[in-house]
């Protein structure tokens, strides 16, 4: 399931809405539901404003990557050893707050790069592992720069990412294929999502991308 970023704001609310949902389910129009019902929207408008944070961080990292004759030139040759000295693995996890970055070829298919576990790209889940997955995550026909970010569902967990199609440092129409940039929603990127909000944050089950406000904040 991906989720572009023109239905990520609808999202976002609903997320804290769901969290709610059983509190709220048959009240009636008291001043005490009221309440719970504006504190629920008030949660709600903070985690969208943390992701679209984020976004924006993925966002600009990304496009100023994406124009770049070396990142190009790594994706069309398959350069993998390369890529990882473009992309140092401990960087992208520690320095610029990523969880990975994909380099695909025009059709989707991978070709260097993954997720960091700090020293190393990793092979991508489930989900971010197929051109007909990654194909969706990226616009091949984009402007140098112009990104397709938003939520995409993994095996493992929710990506906030953010594809481009990579261009060389002048910008031209060839394209070698596109970079897509992640950033977990999984328990460490919620736990340091909530850090950031003050507010703790966990995955609804059984929707796997819903994130909901915890009831431990009120005990």
């Amino acid at each position: 399931m991906r989720l572009n970023g023109t239905v990520l704001a609808g999202l976002l609310v609903t997320m804290v809405m769901l969290a709610g949902f059983g509190v709220l389910q048959g009240a009636t129009s008291s001043a005490f539901d009221r309440l719970e019902s504006d504190r629920i929207a008030a949660d709600a408008q903070r985690v969208r404003t943390g992701l679209d944070s984020w976004t924006t961080l993925v966002r600009n990292y990304g496009s100023t990557n994406s124009i770049w004759d070396s990142s190009f030139d790594d994706v069309a040759k398959r350069d993998a050893e390369t890529f990882a000295a473009d992309f140092p693995p401990a960087d992208v996890r520690d320095l610029y707050g990523l969880d990975g970055v994909l380099g695909v070829g025009p059709d989707g298919t991978l070709r260097v790069g993954g997720l960091s576990d700090g020293t190393a790209f990793t092979k991508p889940p489930a989900g971010l592992s197929e051109p007909a997955e990654l194909i969706k995550l990226f616009d091949p026909e984009a402007e140098a720069g112009a990104a397709r970010c938003g939520i995409t569902v993994a095996s493992d967990a929710p990506y906030l990412f953010c594809g481009f199609a990579a261009h060389r440092g002048d910008g031209g129409e060839e394209i070698a294929g596109g970079l897509i940039y992640l950033r977990s929603l999984g328990d460490r990127g919620l736990k340091q999502l909530g850090q950031e909000l003050t507010m703790p944050l966990a995955l609804v089950k059984g929707t796997a991308c819903l994130l909901y406000t915890s009831d431990a904040a009120d005990e």
